[in-house]
């Protein structure tokens, strides 16, 4: 799902990407002028919609990119997309 809304209402609250435990990935989140916003690794990623200082970005149309970092046997998983936040 690319659709969130980390309005406190307890529901959707977070984009969540979970590989089950299976690969170690990278996400970056930019923009849409190109700042990157947010940075996190792991098996599962987590983002509430704030900047790492914790500042609650604006609803808009940000983009990521999304790249295994260890545990993909090809070592070449790499995709890109866009979430949407909505408050």
């Amino acid at each position: 799902q690319n659709v969130f809304t980390p309005n406190g209402d307890g529901v959707n609250e977070y984009f969540i990407i979970n590989t089950g435990g299976a690969i170690h990935l990278q996400i970056r989140i930019f923009s849409r002028s190109g700042l990157l916003v947010y940075e996190s690794d792991g098996r599962e990623i987590v983002w509430d919609g704030k900047s790492p200082s914790g500042v609650e970005l604006e609803s808009g149309i940000y983009y990521y990119v999304l790249s295994s970092l260890r545990g993909d046997p090809g070592g070449n998983y790499n995709t890109t997309g866009f979430v949407y936040l909505l408050k």
